[in-house]
Formats: C-alpha cells, structure tokens, sequence
C-alpha cells in the first residue's frame, strides 16, 4: 500500500522567500552605483556654482602715463586679491588678450579723461571694492539677458564732443566674468560723469547665447559614460572580465562619436573661432 506526500507549503514559502531576498539584494547591490553617482555629480555641481567669486581675475586698464598706472594700482589694491589689473597701451592690444583670454575686461580711458581718472582715484576706491564683492555674490545669477543688456544699453552718450570711457569685455570667454567686470568699472565711469559704454568683442554664438553648450554636452557624455559603466558591471557580471573591457572600450568609442556628431550638428563656435563656452581658469 503506497503512502501519498503532502506538498510541504512552508518549505516553499521559505524558498520563495530566499529567492526573493536574493533578488533584493541583487538590485540593492546595483542600486549603489547610481546612488553614488547622484551624490558625486550633486556635490560636484553645487560645489562649483555655489557663491562663485573671482580670484586673480584678469583685467586690464587701457592708456599711457602715470594716470593709467595709478588708477589700476588702486584698483588692485582695494579689490583685495580679487581682481588683477594691469596696464595696456592701446585698444587694439586689449581686444587680442581678450580674444586669447589673457584678460578677462579691458577698461579704456577717454582721451581727455586721463586727468579725470587719476582726481577719482580715491573717491572710486570704495566703489570698486564694493562692486567687485557685489559682482561676485550676484555672479552666478547673471544670465544671458544681463549680459546682452548690459553689452547694448549700458553705453548711453556722456554728451556733445564728451567721449565715454569703453569697457571691453568677452562674452563668449566668460559671461559670469563680464558681469563681474561691468559691475567693478560702472561705478568708476560714474566717478568720471560719464555713461559706460560697453563693447563685447567676443559675443557667444547665436544658436549658444548664455555659452553653455559645451558644458551640458560634457554633462551628457558624463551620464552616458557612467550609466554604461553601471550597465557593464551589473548586468554584465556573469561575462569574463575580457569581454567586459572589450565592451568597455567600445561603448567609449560610441559614446565620443555621439559627443562628435552632437558638436557638428550644433556647431556651437563664438566668433573668434573657439567652442563657445571657453573655461575661465580665473574662476
């Protein structure tokens, strides 16, 4: 006489139940990568845009003699380390270092304001402190619009044969740089009584007007490299580590030529000839 079996339910459930658990701790185990991911890319964004101030930016006063030297002595002198100015000879001069980032604004002297200039030395030196620290604080914040704004409008007419001071600046380099400059000199042309007039030599490219689109295409080939690295080493985990590193290396080359295409089809240039959004080492 043969004995049946009962199905023993409580020893399936505990298998479904380690099944279950082994699988949790499979994707909690992939979870970390991107997790890490999250908090690396968080830290690193906000770290580098949070309160941006300058530090040794490079700017320039244009003119000859005495009253050019002076008036850049002590605006060096009270920027505090924040600002480094020096002395050039003529405006064409300060257009090329602005074109090869050498400086990051050129403030030209009228012809009959050099006098002007050294009388408002001491009255100008508070200003230029306070607006470099206010140039600084509100730095992150400007955009494309101010920038635009301030190349367009900023320069109205000081008055009938009364030529303006010019400032010089390059979008294109560093729009948070510019705003910077423009709020350090505005105060300075005042000073004089006269109206700033700003020219921007180097605008962003039309199709990239705040000159950020070679960041956001860093960003893209950052995620999609560090997604398919995740990818690679979770799902691809029973693979021999050969042809884990063969994959490696061809998912880089994929990613690159997206980041190529992307840049032809977009042909985010400025007009001076580099990638728009050229990095300010002074920041």
């Amino acid at each position: 006489m043969s004995t049946v079996r009962r199905p023993d339910h409580r020893s399936e459930h505990r298998a479904a139940r380690g099944g279950h658990a082994t699988g949790l701790r499979h994707v909690l185990t992939h979870l970390i990568t991107p997790l890490l991911m999250c908090v690396g890319m968080g830290l690193a964004y906000l770290g580098a845009f949070a309160h941006p101030a300058p530090h040794h930016l490079p700017v320039a006063v244009v003119g000859q003699g005495r009253s050019a030297q002076l008036l850049a002595q002590s605006i060096n002198d009270k920027a505090g380390g924040d600002l480094d100015v020096r002395t050039v000879g003529d405006r064409s001069a300060a257009v090329e270092r602005l074109r090869h980032q050498d400086i990051f604004g050129a403030y030209v002297i009228p012809a009959h304001g050099a006098k002007g200039a050294a009388r408002t030395e001491g009255t100008a030196d508070a200003t230029v402190a306070k607006g470099a620290s206010h140039g600084a604080d509100r730095a992150g914040e400007a955009g494309a619009a101010s920038a635009s704004a301030g190349t367009s409008g900023a320069g109205g007419v000081a008055g009938p044969g009364k030529p303006a001071p010019e400032l010089l600046v390059a979008t294109a380099a560093s729009d948070s740089s510019a705003t910077v400059v423009q709020k350090v000199f505005t105060p300075i042309a005042a000073q004089q009584g006269a109206p700033l007039k700003v020219t921007d030599v180097a605008p962003t490219a039309e199709d990239d007007p705040t000159g950020q689109g070679i960041f956001f295409l860093l960003v893209a080939i950052s995620i999609g490299s560090y997604a398919s690295v995740a990818v690679i080493g979770g799902a691809g985990a029973v693979l021999p580590l050969r042809l884990r590193a063969a994959l490696a290396l061809g998912t880089s080359f994929v990613v690159g030529l997206i980041a190529m295409s992307t840049s032809t089809a977009t042909d985010c240039r400025d007009t001076s000839g580099r990638w728009c959004g050229g990095w300010s080492s002074a920041w």
